[in-house]
């Protein structure tokens, strides 16, 4: 289950979002929502109109009040601050905004324990003080119990996610499950079953940590069925990716293959998503691999890179926009600050003894800061160049590695073809022996030589292509026992044993290696220093120890 261990970061920690009951909010609770959903709905590169709506969307929630509404605007202020800005200070600024309505409302339980929940999600968003990020999820519910107030489900799953992430697995399936009793008692439903959906998956995996596979297969089901029930098509190929993923890495390749099928070739249906669209092309890539099916596990591997190499593309293009959005805010706040200053000055002529001390002053203030100001932004720009350079390069050289891709699809093409060819060669040296089968002219004597020999080469050759492809296969059963217990082997010394647990031959082991006798006795005598081995013990019989499996 290692690959599963991380699909739980691509689940986002849910804000508190609480419901206003005064009708004198209802109208301003409903533009506020509004400007949120279109802030959170657009493309996560027009940073710049994303920020803007959520400013609109804080004016009006501090302007009519409405503190719940405004908590949640400030927690995505700083998760846009945090995920587009990377800047971790400026996250804990909108958080610490919540000291000014505790202020008002006397430190209210509620809103104190919204406050360590949000500064909890920051830093395990961070992922840089995963220990300050339980602290503070931790302190949330304590507030709330002492208080006798109820946790919401929001409270309990953010905590339970951060006990997950700090291995801490009996606490953390408490806490989750804890969180979807909370749900399933409660009057609040979404429309599209997204809080089950994420739950159910998390609690899944969490069982999965805890070695309880029949109860993580349940809940990973439970996702699936949530999914079908109202979830988004998103959703649904989130979720069958996720549980074939589950069978995949519990050696379920039959299932997961058929699981994985379910949703191959719908990525077109939904936008982004797109680590869950390699992640379910890499997953039947193994999957296909381990049942043999190579030229198939090849081809979906290939869709798999090239998923991974969009995601790069994507990656650079948002760095090159928060770079220049920071750039665009800077100078907003420079010649904001040169308003500023301009202002003042002309406030502060009064009198006309001093009118030309001041116009004096105001020139040389304002060509002093115009010129930091073009020093500032030329500088930024040479910077900026730089960075957009570098990035080229790397685009040019992702372009190199997708061309290199192509021409190898070119390689298996060919491959393919004389694949067809060796067909018909085989078809026309049957039909060939037939003939000479029937035949008792001794004319056609070395012929049948010819092919009986041709035949058994052909034979040979298949064994050892067999071999090589059972020998760098590392993932079976006996390279993991045998290296477990003498993780000092070297590939080489592998290979060796795993070929003679197979009962080869000296004179099979002499022409795989490509050595002389003695080199291979000196190779065994090598292998059997290293497994401790003493005179009386026989290297095949303690191979023979380890099981072998592929």
């Amino acid at each position: 289950m290692v690959r599963m261990r991380f699909l739980i970061l691509s689940f986002s920690l849910f804000f508190t979002n609480v419901v206003i009951g005064q009708k004198s909010f209802e109208k301003a609770s409903k533009e506020i929502d509004s400007l949120l959903k279109k802030a959170t709905n657009k493309n996560p590169l027009d940073i710049k109109k994303s920020f803007l709506l959520l400013n609109q969307a804080l004016e009006l929630a501090e302007e009519t009040k409405n503190y719940d509404k405004e908590i949640s605007v400030i927690n995505e202020l700083s998760r846009f601050a945090l995920t587009y800005k990377h800047d971790l200070q400026e996250a804990i600024r909108y958080v610490n905004r919540i000291k000014v309505i505790l202020k008002k409302t006397n430190n209210n339980p509620k809103y104190l324990a919204e406050y360590h929940n949000s500064l909890g999600v920051i830093y395990f968003n961070n992922r840089t003080d995963r220990e300050r990020a339980c602290k503070e999820l931790r302190t949330s519910i304590n507030i709330l119990e002492k208080n006798k107030l109820k946790p919401n489900k929001n409270h309990l799953n953010n905590y339970g996610i951060a006990l997950l992430t700090e291995k801490r697995y009996p606490e953390s399936l408490k806490y989750l499950k804890q969180s979807f009793a909370n749900y399933n008692s409660g009057k609040e439903k979404d429309e599209h079953n997204e809080f089950l959906i994420m739950i159910s998956m998390n609690i899944g995996i969490c069982y999965s940590y805890l070695n309880q596979m029949d109860s993580s297969e349940y809940y990973l089901k439970q996702c699936l069925d949530f999914s079908l029930d109202k979830g988004t098509m998103a959703d649904i190929y989130k979720s069958y990716t996720y549980l074939a993923v589950f069978y995949q890495e519990n050696g379920r390749n039959e299932l997961a293959e058929s699981t994985f099928l379910m949703v191959k070739g719908k990525e077109n249906q939904f936008p982004g998503e797109l680590h869950t669209k390699a992640q379910l092309y890499e997953g039947l890539a193994n999957a296909l691999s381990e049942l043999g099916k190579y030229k198939e596990a090849y081809l979906n591997r290939e869709i798999q890179h090239l998923y991974e190499d969009t995601i790069k593309s994507f990656d650079i293009n948002k760095q090159l926009l928060t770079m220049e959005y920071n750039v665009e805010l800077d100078s907003l706040k420079q010649g904001k600050q040169l308003v500023e200053l301009n202002s003042k000055i002309s406030e502060a002529q009064l009198t006309k003894k001093y009118y030309l001390m001041l116009l004096l002053a105001t020139l040389f203030l304002s060509g002093f800061g115009f010129l930091l100001v073009r020093i500032r932004k030329t500088k930024e720009l040479n910077r900026i160049s730089l960075e957009k350079e570098l990035l080229e390069k790397e685009r040019v050289k992702q372009e190199a590695e997708i061309k290199l891709l192509k021409s190898q699809e070119t390689i298996t093409s060919k491959t393919i073809q004389l694949s067809i060819r060796d067909q018909e060669l085989d078809k026309l040296k049957s039909s060939l022996q037939h003939h000479l089968d029937k035949s008792t002219d001794p004319q056609f004597d070395d012929l049948k030589k010819f092919l009986r020999l041709a035949k058994a080469s052909e034979k040979r050759n298949d064994q050892l292509k067999f071999l090589d492809e059972l020998v760098k296969n590392t993932n079976n059963v006996f390279y993991k026992k045998l290296k477990e217990k003498h993780p000092d082997l070297t590939q080489s010394e592998l290979k060796l044993s795993l070929l003679i647990n197979l009962n080869l031959s000296s004179n099979d082991l002499i022409e795989i290696f490509n050595i002389s006798l003695s080199s291979l006795n000196t190779k065994r005598y090598r292998l059997r220093k290293k497994l401790n081995l003493s005179n009386s013990d026989g290297l095949e019989d303690y191979l023979m120890n380890f099981q072998f499996v592929y």
